[in-house]
């Protein structure tokens, strides 16, 4: 049974190294130097005033709860490993680039689109 990813031009290494890793990179580049000329890491990662709001973290915690059922119903045997890492790299350099929140949703849509690929391969392997 071959992969998803070796048959799939969406789903290929090469089109997430070449469309997601490397333009994440640049702006992340981008990002650091700009940060670092105009002093906004210390405003950026640290708040002078915390909100005392617990209810907030109700949306994560959906967040986590989706991941380990797109997870769990993820065919990790189709998986390539060079997919796999371009894949983790470009979910890390999203995160870097934008709020943790983002990378949760990044992360949840990843293993949904990997769960919903799956499930398709299946569906067509039984069929023939």
């Amino acid at each position: 049974m071959a992969d998803v990813a070796s048959h799939s031009p969406q789903a290929s290494t090469g089109n997430l190294l070449l469309g997601g890793v490397l333009p994440l990179a640049a702006g992340g580049v981008y990002l650091v130097i700009v940060a670092s000329v105009l002093g906004w890491w210390k405003p950026a990662l640290r708040e002078e005033e915390r909100s005392h709001h617990k209810w907030p973290i109700i949306a994560p915690l959906f967040m986590a709860l989706a991941v380990v059922l797109a997870a769990s119903s993820t065919y990790w045997p189709g998986l390539q490993l060079n997919f796999l890492l371009a894949a983790l790299t470009l979910r890390d350099l999203a995160g870097f680039s934008d709020t943790p929140c983002s990378l949760l949703a990044l992360i949840f849509v990843a293993f949904a689109i990997k769960g919903i690929l799956s499930a398709h391969k299946k569906r067509a392997a039984h069929a023939h």
